[in-house]
């Protein structure tokens, strides 16, 4: 159901409840990263590029050369919504 009349009121309270919302979610993650930290929960950095991209490149060759993974035809491909 539509207002005829709009105020400034009503506007500033849909402007906070909605508009700073994407602020809002990552005020709240950092604060939980705060208090996770105050708790001592231990703190684990991203590894390094050089740390895990032998391993990767290595599985890629592995895969590329296995039979089922060297084409892609989308037509023999099970799609869920197909009653076959």
């Amino acid at each position: 159901r539509h207002r005829s009349k709009r105020s400034e009121r009503a506007d500033l309270r849909t402007l906070w409840h909605y508009g700073y919302m994407p602020h809002r979610v990552a005020v709240w993650i950092y604060w939980q990263a705060l208090v996770l930290l105050w708790k001592g929960a231990p703190l684990h950095m991203h590894p390094t590029l050089e740390s895990y991209q032998a391993e990767v490149i290595k599985g890629m060759r592995q895969k590329q050369t296995q039979p089922q993974f060297r084409y892609w035809d989308w037509q023999t491909v099970h799609w869920p919504w197909n009653r076959e």
